[in-house]
This record gives C-alpha cells, structure tokens and sequence, in this order.
C-alpha cells in the first residue's frame, strides 16, 4: 500500500483549492459535504462566513472532464443560500442515479430558547438552476425551531431522505430531550414529508444528541446517534443504530 497516494482533482488539492473566488473577508467554515453524480465525478457543498456581514452562505461545484464548475453561480458568494441573514450553515448534499443534485441546509444550533432553525431545500439538474432560489423562503421547507446538523442520502425509490436532530429548547437548562427526524422527498410535489405520523424518527430520548450517522441502500436507511449529558461528563454517553423499514 506504500505506492497508494491521495491526490487533488483538478487542482483542488493545492492552492486556494475549491475556494478561489471568495471574498477575502470569507472564512472556510467546518461545515461541508460531498457526494458523486452518476457519472462518478465528486459534488461538493461547504459553507462561508462574511466577517464584514456575519452572514453565512452555502456554496456548491462540481467536477467534470472540463474541471471544476458550478450551477447557477454557487460556487461563488452568495451561492444557493437565500440573502437573508444565515449563522454558519451546514450544508448536506446528494445525488440522485437520474443526476438530480440536491442540498439542504440549516443553521447551527445556538442553544437559545425559541430560536427559528429551519430546514432549506433546493435541487437542481446539470446545467440549470436552483428551485427554489431562496431553498423555501425564510421559513424553510420545516418552518421548525432548533434543526440542525442535516443529512441527506439516497434511499428506496431512488428518493432523498433526511435526518436531522430536532433539539429541545430548554438545552441552557441543562436538561435536554433531543430528537432525531427523518424525512423522505416526494417529487410530485416537491416536498419532505415524515415516513409516519410524526418527523421524530426517534423519539425525545432526554439527552443530548449531535449530529446522526445516515446511510442508505436501494431497500434500507439506517441511521446512528450518540446521546450524551448536556456539557457533562457524569453518567458518559451510549450510541444507538436504528433502521428503516
């Protein structure tokens, strides 16, 4: 394995890498995601901050022969995210096998009481532009508070579905009673809508939870959380796994 080396695609590797073009004032945050398209090419959504604005965007590329592009100019500020005010967003991205790029995201989760955390969702084909523009205007799609960290894969039916941790608002007390959600797309109507009567895939499970493990196969979708105290090391933490259907 000592000839076996990581290499950078079109020049992404070394440099300013996926970043050229930014402002200046930009900071790469953590948060990020990839995925290939079917023709086995890397897609790639990470979010910036504009020190100057403290406004988030999530951006989007993509790789082909011709190098590295982007869709609808997303691959530049403000990218695919709506112009109103985002805290670090954290973007998910996935593919679908008919080349449907689609992304969502959501603000970070700041632990206030009664803070709207919406989820967005905008999709696009190669070569077209992103619907909705504004990933569902300022309430989102899950016009909810306190969603963060999502994920997307491609499950059944060919179908994005999601996860996400839906946390409880009285997290400062010490006290939490997190969540996990699971949505799947419906593309006749372009919309996210829970496997069964209720988004809580897992119930409040009266701990903390962070950020889900998902993935998926062609009949399965499987996720995996951890669940710890809140900002406490007394009593540790399990991890738990639970599929779908």
């Amino acid at each position: 394995y000592e000839d076996l080396k990581w290499k950078g695609v079109g020049g992404a590797g070394e440099g300013l890498g996926l970043s050229e073009g930014l402002l200046a004032a930009d900071i790469i945050n953590e948060f990020m995601d990839l995925d290939f398209n079917p023709a086995g090419e890397p897609v790639v959504a990470w979010s910036t901050l504009d020190l100057s604005s403290l406004i988030g965007f999530v951006l989007y590329k993509e790789h082909s022969e011709s190098g590295w592009s982007d869709i609808d100019n997303s691959g530049q500020d403000p990218g695919v995210s709506p112009d109103y005010q985002l805290i670090l967003p954290n973007p998910a991205v996935a593919v679908s096998p008919y080349g449907r790029i689609h992304l969502i995201w959501t603000k970070t989760f700041t632990g206030q009481a009664n803070y709207a955390m919406p989820i967005y969702h905008a999709s696009a084909l190669p070569g077209g532009k992103w619907a909705p523009k504004n990933g569902g205007g300022e309430s989102g799609i899950l016009p909810y508070e306190a969603l963060s960290r999502p994920n997307l894969v491609i499950g059944p039916g060919d179908r994005p579905f999601m996860a996400f941790t839906r946390h409880d608002q009285e997290a400062k007390s010490g006290n939490p009673n997190d969540a996990v959600g699971v949505m799947a797309y419906h593309p006749e109507d372009d919309s996210f809508k829970p496997l069964k009567d209720t988004i809580d895939a897992i119930p409040p499970t009266g701990w903390e939870v962070g950020r889900t493990g998902f993935a998926a196969t062609k009949n399965r979708v499987g996720v995996a959380w951890t669940q710890r105290k809140f900002k406490k090391t007394v009593g540790g933490g399990t991890l738990h796994y639970a599929e779908y259907p």
